[in-house]
């Protein structure tokens, strides 16, 4: 039996695992549909999703061009829009990182959601009022996110031309990460396609870490429902509270899930762990995605954008659920055994 070490699920894991990292090892299969599972989901989900996001933004920097009033454009909430659903794709994917140890860090240099304790619209306010150029004013890399994308167009209903003139360079900064990601899932093709194992360690430890992350940080705090905000909801915690695209990004990320999971016309990683008598186990996850884009849907349907409403719990347990089902049941399932191992700290 080969022996694959998934890359350290950091403070996902460590909230399940009481300082754990994930560890699998996967039988060989020379089944001609496991040596399509990499191929398939690069093909069909990754790339297809960057060229996605990539399009967005330059849909977005038209919308703001085009915005001639000083009321934001219904041009330009659509795009962004658009753009923060894709760009959740991307990151919800993200494995590239595991073949090129240099493009790790990507995805935090173009999102800073739930990472460190800058106040970034506070900055974001001062840069404005500097009336320097945007790459003088945006000299920090936080301060080129999507997040602060975001607060540029978002903090009120009007957009500026120093607004528009800051988010457009912010587009284009973050056009550039994504086209490095492109490149560079191009240049580690053969890499991530030359263990299949390996490549579907990397996609579940994808997923476990997404579904994690989607019930505690996205829901869960903004809602008041994790050990740390217990009946202590805030809004303030939202994704994206601001523009109101919250859910969007949520239905987005289990989007891919879904994608990765569920039945397609191409082999992903739910057929490919049926092929390896896992049925029951994806079966059960299935049910529990649809189940979850259902509630989102009927949320977004509701136009529910306070996540202390008590329609917001219900998903956050079916997205508890998720994750159990991943971690405690598909793992397993699986010819895999999962290890505990020390932690080296985060």
């Amino acid at each position: 039996m080969k022996n694959i070490m998934a890359k350290p699920l950091k403070k996902t894991l460590i909230a399940v695992l009481a300082s754990g990292v994930l560890s699998l090892s996967y039988a060989a299969d020379s089944s001609a549909q496991a040596e399509k599972l990499s191929q398939s989901i690069l093909d069909n989900i990754i790339m297809r999703d960057g060229e996605k996001a990539q399009l967005d933004i330059s849909h977005l920097k038209s919308a703001i061009a085009e915005n001639t009033g000083d009321k934001r454009s219904a041009a330009v909430d659509k795009a962004f829009s658009n753009f923060v659903a894709d760009w959740k794709a991307v990151q919800t994917a993200y494995i590239v990182g595991e073949a090129d140890s240099s493009m790790i860090d990507t995805p935090r240099l173009m999102d800073t959601f739930h990472e460190g304790n800058e106040n970034l619209s506070e900055q974001i306010q001062r840069a404005l009022k500097s009336g320097d150029e945007a790459r003088v004013a945006l000299f920090k890399n936080t301060f080129k996110s999507i997040n602060a994308l975001g607060l540029l167009l978002y903090t009120d209903e009007t957009l500026s031309k120093t607004e528009k003139t800051y988010a457009d360079y912010v587009l284009t900064t973050l056009s550039q990460h994504l086209s490095d990601i492109q490149a560079a899932y191009k240049a580690q093709e053969k890499v991530l396609t030359s263990d299949e194992d390996q490549f579907m360690s990397y996609a579940l430890n994808a997923l476990i870490d997404s579904s994690y992350k989607l019930k505690e940080w996205r829901i869960g705090e903004a809602a008041g429902l994790t050990k740390k905000y217990q009946d202590k909801p805030d809004n303030r915690r939202q994704e994206y509270g601001l523009s109101g695209n919250s859910l969007v990004a949520i239905a987005a990320i289990l989007g891919v899930h879904a994608d990765m999971m569920e039945k397609r016309d191409y082999v992903n990683l739910g057929s490919a762990a049926i092929a390896q008598g896992a049925k029951k186990e994806v079966d059960m996850v299935r049910q529990l995605i649809a189940k979850a884009q259902k509630q989102v849907a009927q949320l977004q349907a509701d136009k529910v954008i306070d996540f202390s409403d008590k329609r917001i719990k219900p998903l956050y347990e079916t997205l508890s659920q998720l994750n159990d089902a991943y971690y405690q049941s598909l793992v397993h399932a699986l010819p895999v055994q999962a290890k505990i191992l020390d932690a080296d700290g985060d």
